[in-house]
Parts: C-alpha cells; sequence; structure tokens
C-alpha cells in the first residue's frame, strides 16, 4: 500500500495488517438522499485489530468537508464480515469521496490506516419532493384523487376529467365515468365512457356537447363494472355549469340564410353516412322551407341523389340532418346543396363543393367466440338474431343457416350444424369443412311434417379428429308452428291480399305528398332488467299528413338494433318502448303506434325510447 501502509483502489483482495480487505462497494449515482458503502473483511493473522473503523470523507460541490465514522468487531475464527454506513447526499452535483478502513483499539480510538481509495465524480441526484396523492373521496380499494369540472363552457362542447387511483389487489379494473346533464329546459342526458385502470393513478376523461345556453347542473358518477352491470363508487352531484353560445361561424349568406357549418365524415365503416349543416335565418322574411340535398359518386361511376326536407321556425341556429346509406367500399365523391323549396321546384341556396368519402366494408358481427371460431349470424326459419322469432313452416322443411369465422391457425376446420326437435326427439346433422379464415355459412333443411308448435335446439360443435362432436355454441330453444296443408293454402290467400293492399298503399304514397323529418333519438338498452347502454341518434322518417310514418318502425327497429349490435345478446328477442305523458310504459310495435309516440313526445323534440331485452 502507499501512504504509511495503506492500500488504495484495490481490484479484487488486499491485505494489511493482519486483515483482509474482500471488496468494497461505493456507488456511482445517488438519487434516494442517503449514500450507503459498505467494505467486506476478515482477519487473515494474528496481529489483526479487534475492531475496524469504516471512515467516508466527502467533499461537495462547494467545497465542504464532511466526514461518517462506524465501527465494527471483527470477528476471532477468521470469517468474513460487512461493514457498512449511510450518511446523507442532499447537495446536487459532482462529489468527491475518501473511503478509508482503519484499525481501532478497544475504546474505539483510530490507531493505523490500513485501506484507502477515492472516488471522483460521485453524481447526486435530487428530484422534486412528491407531494403526497391527494384523497377526495376513497370507497372499495378506490381512491378519487381529483375532479376537473369547468364552471364556464363557450365552446359548445366540455370536458370532463377525474383521476382514480387502485391501492389494493382486488380493487376493480374496469370502471365508468358517467355524466348526467339537466338542461336549463329541463330536458336531461347522459353520457358514459368505459376505462380499464393499471396500478398507478390515472385520469378518466370525456367530452360531451353542450350546445343549449344557460345553466346546466350536472352530476358526475364514477362506477365500476362487474360482469356487465355498474356499481356506483362515487358521486358528486349539483354541480352548475354556465354554457354561453358563441356567435355561429358563418361559411355563407344568400337570401338572409346563413350557412354557419357542415359535418361530414372522412371515412364510413358502418354502411351509411350521417351529415349534418347548420343554418340560421337572419330575418323574417328567409325562407322557412328548407332541404338538404346529397348527390353520391359511387366507386364505379354511377351516381345517385338524396334529400330531406326540413321547416325552420325560428331565427335560431338550427340543423338539418339525413342519413345516406353507403354500402359499396372504396372511395365515394359527396356534394350536398342547400335548397329552398318552392311550388316550382328547388332553388339552391348555397352550393358545397363534393368532397371524398372513403367507405370501407363494416367490421365482421361477432354473436359469440369459442376456441377461436366466431358465430356470426343464426337464421332458424327467417327469424334472425336478435329477434329470432321463426316463420312458420309451410312446406314441410325448416331451414336452419348459421356463419362462422375462423380467427386464428389452430381453430377447428370441421364443423357440424346439429338441430334438435325437443318434443319429437330427433335431430339432423350437417358437417362441412371451413379452412379460410373469411365468413362462411352452413346451413341445413330439416324435414318437419307433423302439424303442431315444435321447440328446436340448434347448436355448432367441432368434429374431432375420432369423429366426436364437441360443441361451440349452442341457442336457446326456438318455438316454430308447422301448419296443415288446408291452412297453408288459407295463409296464401291472405299473403296475397295482403300485397294487394300493400300495392294499393304503395299507390296511395305515391300520390300523397309525405314529408320528411329527422327525428332525433335517445334510446336507453335495458338487459334482464337493467339500464346498461345510452345511445343517441337522428333518424330519418316519412309522415302523412296525419303524422303517421311510412315503414318508420321497420326502419327504426333496424336502426337501432344496428346501433347496439355489439351489447345485444345473441337469441334474445327485443322490444321497443316509450313513457307516455301518464309515465306509463307503451310499447311500439307497428307505424300508428310510432305516430303516436311522436306525436305525445314528453319534454320537448327528443323522442325517448328503451330497448328491452
Amino acid at each position: 500500500g502507499e501512504g504509511g501502509g495503506t492500500a488504495s483502489a484495490m481490484e479484487g483482495v488486499a491485505m494489511n495488517g493482519g486483515l483482509k480487505l474482500l471488496g468494497i462497494d461505493v456507488p456511482e449515482k445517488v438519487d434516494s438522499g442517503k449514500l450507503r458503502v459498505f467494505v467486506a473483511v476478515e482477519r487473515s493473522s494474528e496481529e489483526a485489530p479487534a475492531q475496524v473503523a469504516l471512515i467516508v470523507r466527502n467533499k461537495s460541490p462547494k467545497g465542504e468537508v464532511r466526514a461518517a465514522k462506524v465501527l465494527k468487531t471483527v470477528p476471532a475464527d477468521g470469517s468474513s464480515v460487512a461493514v457498512g454506513i449511510e450518511v446523507p447526499f442532499t447537495e446536487a452535483g459532482s462529489h468527491t469521496l475518501q473511503v478509508s478502513v482503519c484499525a481501532a483499539d478497544a475504546q474505539g480510538e483510530i490507531t493505523d490506516s490500513l485501506f484507502q481509495s477515492e472516488y471522483d465524480n460521485v453524481q447526486c441526484i435530487v428530484e422534486a419532493p412528491r407531494p403526497p396523492m391527494p384523497r377526495l373521496q376513497q370507497k372499495d380499494a378506490l381512491v378519487l384523487c381529483g375532479v376537473d369540472i369547468p364552471e364556464i363552457v363557450a365552446q359548445g362542447k366540455m370536458q370532463i376529467f377525474v383521476a382514480l387511483k387502485r391501492t389494493w389487489h382486488d380493487a376493480a379494473r374496469d370502471v365508468a365515468l358517467i355524466v348526467r346533464d339537466k338542461l336549463p329546459n329541463g330536458e336531461r342526458r347522459a353520457a358514459v365512457v368505459y376505462r380499464t385502470l393499471g396500478d398507478d393513478a390515472e385520469p378518466i376523461g370525456i367530452e360531451v356537447p353542450m350546445g343549449e345556453a344557460g345553466t346546466h347542473e350536472l352530476t358526475v358518477q364514477i362506477a365500476k363494472v362487474v360482469k356487465g352491470e355498474m356499481i356506483e363508487v362515487f358521486c358528486i352531484e349539483g354541480r352548475k355549469v354556465q354554457v354561453t353560445n358563441p356567435p355561429p361561424v358563418l361559411l355563407g349568406e344568400n337570401a338572409n340564410i346563413r350557412l354557419c357549418g357542415i359535418d361530414v365524415p372522412k371515412q364510413v365503416d358502418g354502411g351509411s353516412l350521417r351529415a349534418i349543416v347548420s343554418v340560421q335565418r337572419s330575418a323574417a322574411t328567409a325562407p322557412r322551407h328548407l332541404c338538404l340535398i346529397a348527390r353520391n359518386t359511387l366507386p364505379d361511376g354511377s351516381k345517385r341523389a338524396s334529400v330531406v326536407k326540413k321547416i325552420v321556425h325560428e331565427s335560431d341556429t338550427d340543423t338539418i340532418g339525413m342519413e345516406v346509406p353507403l354500402g359499396e367500399a372504396g372511395e365515394h365523391w359527396l356534394q350536398f346543396s342547400v335548397a329552398e323549396c318552392t311550388e316550382e321546384g328547388m332553388v339552391e341556396l348555397f352550393h358545397i363543393p363534393a368532397r371524398a368519402v372513403t367507405v370501407t366494408n363494416p367490421p365482421m358481427p361477432r354473436l359469440a367466440e369459442e376456441s377461436a371460431v366466431v358465430l356470426c349470424g343464426v337464421d332458424v326459419q327467417g327469424g334472425r338474431w336478435p329477434n329470432l322469432c321463426a316463420s312458420p313452416v309451410l312446406n314441410n322443411r325448416m331451414h336452419v343457416i348459421v356463419a362462422l369465422a375462423r380467427t386464428w391457425d389452430d381453430a377447428p376446420e370441421h364443423f357440424a350444424l346439429v338441430v334438435r326437435d325437443v318434443g319429437a326427439g330427433r335431430a339432423a346433422v350437417v358437417r362441412k369443412v371451413l379452412s379460410g379464415f373469411e365468413p362462411a355459412t352452413i346451413g341445413l333443411e330439416v324435414p318437419m311434417t307433423e302439424a303442431g308448435s315444435h321447440l328446436v335446439e340448434v347448436s355448432v360443435a367441432a368434429v374431432e379428429a375420432d369423429g366426436q362432436l364437441r360443441t361451440l355454441f349452442s341457442l336457446p330453444a326456438t318455438e316454430v308452428e308447422v301448419r296443415p296443408a288446408a291452412v297453408v293454402a288459407e295463409d296464401k290467400a291472405v299473403e296475397k291480399a295482403l300485397v294487394d293492399l300493400t300495392l294499393e298503399e304503395e299507390a296511395e304514397e305515391a300520390e300523397e305528398e309525405l314529408a320528411s323529418v329527422v327525428t332525433p333519438v335517445k334510446v336507453t338498452l335495458n338487459v334482464s332488467g337493467v339500464d346498461s347502454v345510452i345511445r343517441r341518434m337522428s333518424l330519418p322518417l316519412r309522415l302523412r299528413s296525419d303524422g303517421t310514418p311510412v315503414r318508420g318502425f321497420a326502419s327504426m327497429m333496424e336502426a337501432v338494433c344496428g346501433a347496439f349490435r355489439a351489447d345485444l345478446q345473441p337469441a334474445r328477442a327485443v322490444t321497443l318502448s316509450y313513457r307516455d305523458e301518464d309515465g306509463d310504459s307503451v310499447v311500439i310495435s307497428s307505424d300508428h303506434e310510432l305516430g303516436i309516440a311522436l306525436q305525445y313526445r314528453v319534454g320537448g323534440p327528443l323522442l325517448r325510447m328503451k330497448l328491452v331485452q
């Protein structure tokens, strides 16, 4: 060693004064505010001291020198011993350390320096102290750390944020943020967003439209999602938000009609495009009868057009919306016009240049999934999901079709469609090989000769290598009626009479002038008695002069079931209802009943309905 028997900068094993230095540990960076230094020594001869002292001298970035010491007894049996010391290390910057191992007598006095080493540029990293996590509320191992609700909204949209933290391993991960808004006119609406929490505190945000000027009263709820049901954990009530309408953006003005905005999506994947224009009457002499015209140039070059009419009564900003079917994948060019409806025809007020809209095929429906196989569709004698109401069997043959799709290489390729007549105690099976990944169908024609009501069970199975069937999907039993030949003849006569009546109605509709309106609708999905999802949509309807829709119920059921496609359960019937002015729940099953619901809307122009499954 150097400097009077002192060993320095040891690599491996060093010996001095009957003591063996086995190792030394000094960190290069310190970010915890504490410097920890360790050495390991053992007795190598009888002249070794009874005690050793570990001394750390620190020269700070400001030039100040501090020292710290710790004593440790050396075992007489020659076993190794570790000596450690912890000293404060809080000044940011580069420090110079000198670590010494010295011999000490029984009173702890230093007698000789045995080993010594210097370390330059030991970095001390100081982090700003973190404030403690706020705890506004705590329940079910969830902590509400923060809530951000603006007091004033001036841009027509409000953003709300909450921060949540899981504090235990069994705390819920799937949560929902629900915002309920009571409008100045007393109308109520709600919006919800779902999130999955990690282990750290996370923000959850939602953006809701707030275009009605005045004071809104908000209720914000945080719920945990358990088996598809929402259970409230936190609730913030009575928050007042002042909404001010900014002046409308002016895109153009003609004949005292102002064009304030247009909303057309750039991409469509649901089979239909929803376009909205915003207009405002700037004078009492401005036209009231307006229409929105959409002209579509398809990818193959063919053209088609759609028109929706609306009567604008007030001078406030109003909207005209329409839904255009776009089923052909590719690039469509859509050109919109706003026109005045006159006795001589439509007089164009605004010509909006054509814009490109990319249409993609809608995603594959997923009724159920098992073993990398997706059940895409079910048809039992004309009854399709979600309303499996089979049509009567008239020709002694019942038809069953299912659509399947393989989603992975190891998915089964051999399938069997099994149809069981529960009452008769017999079954029919058809097998098919599906090797690709595109949706494919399996069909089966089952003889049904016994008149009456039959209970039919349909299942899809995978065929194993030994020929055994492994059930993948089982549908609830469906009631199918088989009618005898006499009844079939009578039904055909009735059907012919209905066709004649339909042709007469269509002729009357062609002669009668129908009004086209876009009805705002809010639908609440109720599954097994529990309200789960709320969706808002606008539905175009054609109305007779008495307010009765023309084929409105069928189009409304199709639109509503399509909007809730991912939330509905397969093979279960659905019903549509609304609440009248007496608070009673009234089921809608025809155009006439839908017309009554439109005439007696409660609380404004919005039609509130419930889809029950």
